[in-house]
C-alpha cells in the first residue's frame, strides 16, 4: 500500500493487474501527486487520473514468491516480493510518471518525486521489519536502487517531464507501507 499524505483518507480499488503509474500531475499551474491508470482500471474504464492528496493506493502483487535482491549486492541479505520490472500478465506494473508535466515549464524540464516519510505495519500489528525498495536496471543491464527504505535518506528520483519510467518494486514484509 502507497499513500500520500500520511493522514491519507480515501481507500482505491486495488490494483492486482495491468499498467499505473504514480508521478507528477500538473493543472491550472499547480503540481499534484496523482495515479494514472493505462488500460483496464478497477472501475472498469480504460484510462483514469485519480488524485492522491487524500487517498491510499493498495498494490498487491504478493503472489509472487520471496527471492533476495542479489543483483544489488549490498542488499542481498533482503529476502523480497517484486513486483515485475516489465508487464506480467495478472500482475500490477507499476511506474513513476510525469507525463502530465509539458515541456518548457520546469527548470530542465523535469520534476523530482522525494519520499520524505516512511512507516510499516505488518499484518499481525508488527511496526519493524518492513522496507521497501524501488530499483532500475540500466540500458547496459546495471542495477540502481532509486528508494531504499532502510537508509535516512530513503530517495528522490528526477522524471523528465512528458515521460515515465519502470523499476522493480520490493518488499520484505506483506503489510501496509504508508511512503
Amino acid at each position: 500500500v502507497l499513500s500520500s499524505p500520511a493522514r491519507a483518507q480515501t481507500y482505491l480499488p486495488a490494483i492486482t493487474d495491468g499498467h499505473g503509474d504514480i508521478g507528477a500531475g500538473y493543472d491550472g499551474g499547480v503540481l499534484g501527486l496523482e495515479l494514472h491508470l493505462h488500460g483496464a482500471a478497477p472501475d472498469g474504464s480504460l484510462d483514469t487520473h485519480q488524485t492522491l492528496g487524500d487517498s491510499i493506493l493498495r498494490y498487491d502483487f504478493t503472489g509472487q514468491s520471496k527471492s533476495s535482491l542479489s543483483s544489488l549486492s549490498s542488499l542481498s541479505a533482503y529476502q523480497v516480493w517484486r513486483s515485475p520490472s516489465t508487464k506480467t500478465p495478472g500482475m500490477p506494473f507499476l511506474g513513476l510518471g510525469a507525463e502530465e508535466i509539458p515541456l518548457n515549464e520546469f527548470t530542465g524540464d523535469k520534476v523530482s518525486l522525494a519520499v520524505t516519510g516512511f512507516s510499516f505495519t505488518g499484518w499481525t500489528g508488527l511496526t519493524s521489519g518492513g522496507n521497501f525498495f524501488l530499483g532500475q536496471e540500466d540500458e547496459l543491464g546495471n542495477p540502481s536502487l532509486l528508494y531504499n527504505s532502510t537508509s535516512t535518506n530513503i530517495g528522490s528520483v528526477d522524471l523528465p517531464a512528458a515521460a515515465h519510467m519502470h523499476g522493480s518494486w520490493a518488499f520484505t514484509e506483506a503489510g501496509i507501507y504508508d511512503i
